[in-house]
């Protein structure tokens, strides 16, 4: 991943963007907490772990995009 999806996907831990996080979200597990709780969150994990939680967002924005629909 660039570092422009990691900067964009920082806005989704703040807040899904289809209002509702799905069960499989890999957010949806510190979704109650703090931003910079998130925030430190993603950024523990490795570069192969944050890669596969950007694209996980990626493949659902785009099944649930409205143009999509």
């Amino acid at each position: 991943m660039s570092l422009y999806e990691y900067l964009s996907f920082y806005g989704t831990l703040y807040e899904c963007p289809y209002g509702r996080r799905l069960p499989d979200c890999p957010v949806k597990q510190v979704e109650n907490k703090p931003f910079g709780e998130k925030y430190e969150w993603f950024e523990s994990h490795t570069k192969q772990e944050k890669d596969s939680i950007v694209a996980h967002h990626q493949q659902c924005s785009a099944k649930r995009a409205p143009c999509n629909k």
